[in-house]
């Protein structure tokens, strides 16, 4: 029944989803407010555009040239806007998974060759940090394809399958 329905935007609004036809979908009117701006993982997954694509933390992939839109993990959407945000976010999902793990790397961080850190219980040992658990901080200045191996390696580290962990990209940073 016609009257019982709603045009939806399937990336909320609030979340900065556009009002376009292609972000939009006829649902129950219901179903429609009780889902409130969560994000349906599958609604993400499965209408990628022409200028987007969803890849697993497990896949090689060159992420130049891309801007991520989602990430995913276990039926979790969550909209991000640009790398900082998806490497701090991906953060916040593992340190739920095991935080004694992510604290421990901290206590001794591994070292880049010119002698920086990409996770401390220093802040001031990042350019640009940003606070994952009370006094551990990760360093979110990273190029796409920097932050796409650490996630790799930090999942890895955590007992997590990089293949259960996705995103989805626009293409030419749009």
């Amino acid at each position: 029944n016609l009257e019982e329905t709603e045009i939806d935007h399937i990336d909320p609004y609030s979340l900065g989803g556009p009002t376009k036809i292609e972000n939009a979908q006829l649902v129950h009117t219901i179903c429609n407010r009780s889902k409130g701006n969560k994000v349906d993982v599958s609604s993400i997954a499965g209408r990628p555009t022409a200028n987007q694509k969803v890849i697993s933390l497990a896949d090689d992939a060159d992420l130049s040239y891309t801007k991520p839109d989602y990430l995913m993990y276990k039926n979790k959407c969550i909209k991000v806007k640009n790398y900082d945000g998806l490497y701090t976010k991906f953060f916040e999902l593992i340190v739920n998974i095991d935080s004694e793990k992510i604290n421990k790397i901290a206590d001794n961080p591994p070292k880049t060759k010119r002698g920086n850190v990409y996770i401390s219980h220093n802040k001031g040992d990042h350019y640009k940090p940003a606070e994952v658990i009370p006094g551990t901080y990760i360093e979110t200045s990273l190029s796409a394809n920097h932050a796409f191996k650490l996630m790799k390696s930090f999942a890895k580290e955590v007992g997590v399958d990089c293949n259960e962990i996705s995103f989805s990209l626009l293409q030419n940073g749009e």
